[in-house]
């Protein structure tokens, strides 16, 4: 345990070091979250006066579907575009240039046709499974489990493969799978090692926010406190779910770097990349 942790500890100060050198990395997050929550926020309300002006419960289940397919398609869309802005400046980063913000929303976009394509898919594969999902018994469910991790393995370097190597869809795929299974080892704890890290951050943090309201609830005013406290424990939460991210993006392309050419990044040790990925004999 105490090696795992301190590899953790060691790959989040690495890809922290090549964060600072560009901040904007950590921009590309926020804007993703924003863009998600309004989505979200838009076809919530949507979805709320459909049902009371419909009442969606009489509605063919077709249509709810057809519904949930288009939130999932446009929601993937935006997770993918800025996925491919993340994986366009941290690759110019390790390349030893200085990548601007504008230089990944450029490439992302010259790939946004292969990015919506993607993005069908995936709605169209999600949306599948979770009916499966929903009208399976549990060994079904166990079932539709497994095959959506699969996929997801099998997918794990799409974004990159779509916007770096200018493949379709369907060759991405492939590759993707390709570059995954050549280096696939049973250790996988390095590319687990940002989220073992701020998670317990994260343990952390709820800790000491509970600890706090526990001790100020004896108070005569116990109301202001508490808010202050949560709204300071919110913000934490926030800063550590966009360090993460902007971490966890750094690395996965570190991954896609190793895995498809062989090299390691300058700054990136080599022995927490092979700890995530050890070669096949």
């Amino acid at each position: 345990m105490a090696g795992t942790f301190a590899r953790s500890y060691q790959l989040v100060k690495e890809s922290w070091a090549i964060l600072k050198q560009d901040k904007e990395l950590a921009v590309i997050p926020v804007v993703s979250a924003i863009c998600s929550m309004v989505v979200l926020g838009i076809f919530t309300v949507f979805g709320y006066y459909l049902e009371i002006r419909f009442d969606l419960r009489t509605i063919p289940t077709a249509y709810f579907y057809l519904f949930s397919f288009i939130y999932y398609l446009i929601t993937y869309f935006v997770v993918s575009f800025f996925s491919a802005v993340m994986a366009t400046c941290v690759s110019i980063r390790m390349k030893g240039d200085n990548p601007t913000l504008n230089d990944g929303i450029k490439n992302a976009s010259a790939h946004v046709g292969a990015l919506f394509l993607w993005s069908i898919l995936s709605a169209t594969v999600g949306l599948v499974l979770r009916i499966i999902f929903e009208r399976s018994a549990l060994l079904g469910k166990i079932v539709v489990w497994i095959v959506g991790a699969l996929w997801s393995l099998a997918t794990f370097f799409i974004i990159p493969v779509l916007v770096l190597e200018n493949l379709s869809v369907g060759k991405g795929i492939k590759r993707s799978k390709e570059i995954f299974l050549k280096t696939w080892g049973e250790n996988f704890v390095g590319g687990l090692g940002v989220g073992i890290f701020f998670g317990l951050l994260f343990l952390a943090g709820l800790a000491v926010g509970f600890a706090l309201m526990f001790l100020v609830s004896s108070l005569a005013q116990p109301t202001i406190p508490m808010i202050l406290i949560g709204a300071v424990c919110l913000l934490y939460f926030v800063i550590l779910g966009v360090i993460s991210s902007a971490l966890s993006g750094i690395f996965d392309i570190t991954l896609y770097n190793y895995a498809s050419t062989g090299k390691i990044p300058a700054g990136i040790s080599p022995e927490l990349v092979q700890a995530a990925f050890k070669p096949k004999s």
